[in-house]
């Protein structure tokens, strides 16, 4: 917090209006948008802040060093033309005439493949 006797300055980062308030300086740094100079503790005393004595731990002095990797998962990967047109498309509701269409069919195939006439035959995933 800045002290009452101290005038709290307005500036913009990148178009925000912000002040010159810890909390608006620890928003701004987080963000990126301030260099870590900016935010440190002495800088913050100057401007009449009366956080806590806790010592800034060792591992936000230094630039974190993480390794170049070659991820092998399974995505993303590329898409064929076809998918990517396909994911252009509007998506069908499940009331849609088309869909119940689709879902009757799907129906009528599920009791051809088991061989039965139960109208409660429905496609549905689960886990078993």
């Amino acid at each position: 917090m800045v002290h009452m006797d101290q005038k709290v300055q307005k500036f913009k980062i990148f178009g925000k209006k912000v002040t010159s308030e810890p909390k608006h300086m620890l928003a701004a740094h987080i963000r990126g948008h301030l260099p870590r100079a900016a935010f440190s503790r002495a800088t913050l005393v100057k401007r009449g802040s009366n956080m806590s004595a806790i010592k800034q731990p060792n591992c936000l002095l230094i630039e974190p060093n993480i390794p170049n990797r070659l991820l092998m998962g399974p995505g993303p990967s590329n898409m064929t033309a076809e998918i990517r047109r396909s994911q252009s498309q509007s998506l069908l509701g499940h009331l849609d005439p088309n869909f119940l269409k689709i879902m009757d069919d799907v129906k009528e195939g599920l009791r051809y493949a088991f061989q039965t006439n139960n109208a409660l035959t429905f496609a549905i995933s689960g886990t078993g």
